[in-house]
């Protein structure tokens, strides 16, 4: 058999034909609008640098650093001793426990409970079991402290579990209109012109915000909603440290403490959901006579040993700020254009 005879095989040679010139499509579909999306609180204010890590907005909890402490006026001597938790740890872990604590706890429990409920969740978080010793004779603080000064009954402990809401969901949609949108000049004109005293000493604060116009939807979780004696109250808990001692949480501190972090945005917002929530679910429902307001708890500076009102901010947002801003969330075109004139202005 003749083997086969291997010849020398050929070289491919390609083509003399130039290789095309290649190029990207070009898009024709029209650039997407960046102002339809879901925000929330904590977008909204996080543009605006390092306020973003301390801003708080239902499952978005507290300052990640400390607050430098506030000073109170000329002259004026610390009470002794100072606050239970002045030596708690500041920051978010820290923060994240008093809110998991107070979001699961019984309102009537006990210290002892309490403080099961601590060292359990404590765990989670990461925390020391040194660090967490005063927490629990605090949060009973808290529980039985009164809430306004002109009914000392009204106490998270006298509230019962029916008469709450706990991490209340929220979603509102925004306006529809490009001309109605959520913007923070059109924002700050309108707490300037319908908002009381704290809104318009923040109006300016405001107006400092970058985020971009929203349209599309708001979106957050209120820490509790609760009723007493038929009234309805948001209510937020806040563990920053202002201090050492109870002056330190007074009402001047507290309300330079609420512009700073932008909270006040947050309860008129929080105001805005349970606004529309009472409106269809509250038979008769109106504004002047069943709104409590909003109640931010600052942790550090509630004990029923203090004065009445000591770590406690309380407000209600005027009535037509909160239709203004309805009316941009419904997509009234008019109302983020042309904010309307106070209800008492003659």
């Amino acid at each position: 058999m003749r083997a086969a005879v291997r010849g020398e095989a050929s070289r491919y040679q390609p083509g003399a034909k130039a290789s095309p010139r290649l190029s990207s499509r070009v898009s024709s579909r029209p650039a997407l609008n960046g102002s339809w999306r879901t925000s929330s609180f904590s977008a909204l204010v996080s543009t605006s640098g390092r306020l973003a890590q301390r801003a708080e907005e239902g499952v978005d909890h507290d300052a990640l650093e400390a607050t430098p402490p506030a000073l109170g006026p000329a002259g004026e001597t610390p009470s002794r001793p100072p606050v239970r938790l002045h030596d708690f740890p500041a920051g978010a872990r820290a923060g994240q426990l008093v809110h998991d604590v107070l979001e699961n706890l019984d309102f009537a429990a006990e210290e002892p409970a309490i403080a099961a409920l601590v060292e359990r969740r404590a765990k989670r978080h990461g925390l020391r079991a040194e660090a967490i010793l005063p927490l629990p004779a605090a949060v009973r603080d808290v529980l039985d402290t009164p809430l306004e000064p002109s009914d000392l009954t009204f106490r998270l402990a006298a509230v019962a579990a029916e008469r709450t809401l706990r991490e209340m969901p929220f979603t509102l949609p925004v306006a529809q209109a490009a001309e109605a949108a959520l913007a923070p000049r059109a924002l700050a004109r309108a707490f300037a012109k319908l908002g009381g005293a704290t809104a318009r000493a923040y109006a300016p604060r405001l107006e400092s915000l970058r985020f971009q116009e929203l349209r599309g939807y708001l979106t957050g979780f209120v820490d509790l909603i609760l009723e007493h004696g038929g009234r309805w109250w948001i209510v937020d808990y806040k563990s920053n440290h202002l201090g050492p001692h109870p002056e330190d949480y007074r009402a001047y501190a507290l309300v330079d403490e609420m512009i700073r972090h932008h909270y006040v945005l947050q309860y008129h917002l929080y105001t805005v959901a349970l606004h529309a929530h009472l409106r269809q679910r509250l038979p008769g429902y109106d504004y002047e006579r069943h709104m409590g307001g909003a109640l931010y708890l600052f942790v550090r500076g509630m004990s029923p040993s203090h004065p009445v009102g000591t770590g406690i901010f309380a407000d209600r947002p005027e009535r037509a700020l909160i239709d203004w801003l309805a009316s941009v969330f419904a997509g009234e075109a008019r109302s983020a254009a042309t904010p309307p004139p106070r209800a008492d202005a003659r």
